[in-house]
């Protein structure tokens, strides 16, 4: 089994996503599988932590927990976000605001929990900050400049030169 990502929450649990699920090793337990969807077993891309909830990446749909549940690790109820079914290929935070990369396109997702669509091509891989107001987007053919204007986030225009596939931007 691959590991694609790691991270450590605030009590020190070491959290893994990898193709059969999503793992949480307790820094004093033993190794637990969580799965956000009880009947599928879902290949995981990526997870956030935002606005206190965990948000998780999967190849059908972005899914969220408060992280204030006092469930165990093998009893969390994860809730998928209205719409979001589809590859969900990646999460950024930038700016406060979290991002979601998606086989239809980009997304910010709301502190509601609802996806307001970027005005992007479907097949967006990564969303990276240049400045405050200014992000890269790597999508299937090539990178996109957006820049922001007031509270909305608008195209700019694509990176001249580049029209390969830029799953990677750091």
């Amino acid at each position: 089994n691959t590991i694609t990502s790691l991270g450590m929450d605030d009590s020190g649990n070491l959290w893994c996503t990898n193709y059969s699920g999503i793992d949480c090793i307790y820094s004093n337990s033993s190794i637990s599988w969580i799965f956000p969807d009880r009947r599928n077993q879902l290949a995981i891309y990526d997870l956030e932590e935002w606005n206190n909830k965990t948000y998780i990446a999967t190849n059908n749909g972005l899914y969220y927990i408060s992280n204030t549940t006092t469930e165990q690790c093998n009893d969390v109820s994860f809730k998928r976000i209205s719409g979001s079914t589809g590859e969900c290929w990646g999460l950024d935070v930038i700016n406060n605001q979290l991002f979601l990369a998606h086989d239809q396109g980009g997304f910010l997702i709301t502190n509601d929990n609802q996806l307001k669509k970027l005005p992007l091509d479907p097949g967006v891989w990564k969303f990276l900050s240049l400045q405050a107001d200014r992000l890269l987007v790597g999508h299937y053919y090539g990178i996109s400049v957006m820049t922001k204007n007031g509270n909305e986030w608008k195209y700019s225009h694509e990176l001249e030169g580049i029209g390969e596939s830029s799953r990677i931007l750091q």
